[in-house]
């Protein structure tokens, strides 16, 4: 897309497995991170997701991988948390009448999967179905759940495993129920803004001097900025992420994007911003947003991210 429309000319990538279409696979889902950098693709009747890198300026997918469930359990729909760094997938038994049904939380980070939910496991609600996932503008997941008159909502989207903070009993509908899925929205609602908010990254990060994780003056009002706005929503959380550049050694880097990160963490803290509403972590190397190759591209991958929810 451009300043003058579409273009009718599409961009062909040819990557990844051939599908055998004599297996009766149908394109079930295409799903994008906020960051629009990952693809997702579902196929029905199957029980891995496909996943590319995308190039934003070209168009062009590259670097297939997959994600699979040894079970024999059919996805049926997936949704990546606002960083795009965790993908959550429905699962199910069967894919045409199910008896159970299946959430899953892949950290595509650290390569890990874990079961959140089951019907199959849960005698405490019945009637729970799981039938439709969507990231909302408040920066949660809600599950839609068949029978069951609540809807599921995940609070905690980056936290891994039991963190994510699943709640089964999210928003009572009454006599109503979710039996389908819930209304979509577009992967780009969740971009970063320059706006200071709740469910979006905002694009005013924190850049150090390389080796180093001291604050610099210049960016204390941004910081103290935050603070502010976590005074007035007492119930948020914000989560703070470091990063550094391909300087030194992925082991080297690593416990200095969290030394950055919980640099700006106990500066919110003496700022009155209780800890437990902070959730900091360091990324090392691995999610540039610049060239590394150029002083200008290391200075900008030297940096904090935060997002709050």
């Amino acid at each position: 897309m451009t300043a003058q429309g579409i273009s009718s000319t599409p961009v062909k990538s040819t990557i990844g497995n051939k599908v055998d279409l004599k297996e009766s696979f149908i394109l079930s889902q295409l799903a994008f991170s906020p960051p629009g950098n990952t693809l997702a693709m579902l196929y029905f009747h199957d029980n891995i997701i496909r996943l590319f890198d995308f190039d934003t300026q070209t168009g062009k997918l590259t670097n297939a991988r997959q994600l699979q469930l040894k079970e024999r359990k059919y996805i049926t729909k997936v949704t990546f948390s606002p960083s795009g760094q965790k993908l959550y997938a429905l699962a199910a038994d069967n894919p045409n009448k199910s008896t159970y049904e299946f959430l899953y939380q892949f950290d595509l980070l650290n390569k890990t999967k874990h079961l959140i939910i089951s019907n199959q496991s849960n005698a405490k609600t019945p009637g729970l179905g799981i039938k439709g996932i969507q990231l909302a503008k408040d920066g949660k997941i809600y599950i839609a759940q068949g029978q069951y008159r609540y809807l599921g909502v995940i609070n905690f989207l980056e936290g891994p495993k039991e963190a994510c903070g699943y709640d089964p009993n999210g928003i009572d509908l009454g006599n109503k129920r979710a039996r389908y899925g819930l209304p979509s929205f577009p992967a780009y609602y969740f971009r970063v803004t320059d706006k200071i908010g709740v469910g979006t990254p905002f694009r005013r990060n924190i850049e150090f001097t390389s080796g180093q994780a001291i604050i610099q003056p210049k960016y204390y009002k941004l910081i103290s900025d935050i603070a502010a706005f976590l005074q007035k929503s007492s119930k948020v959380t914000i989560i703070i992420t470091g990063h550094t550049d391909n300087t030194g050694t992925a082991k080297g880097n690593l416990p200095l994007s969290e030394k950055r990160a919980q640099a700006v963490a106990q500066y919110l803290t003496k700022q009155g911003i209780d800890p437990k509403r902070i959730i900091a972590s360091g990324q090392g190397s691995k999610y540039p947003i610049a060239n590394n190759k150029t002083a200008q591209g290391r200075q900008q991958n030297r940096r904090i991210e935060f997002f709050i929810q």
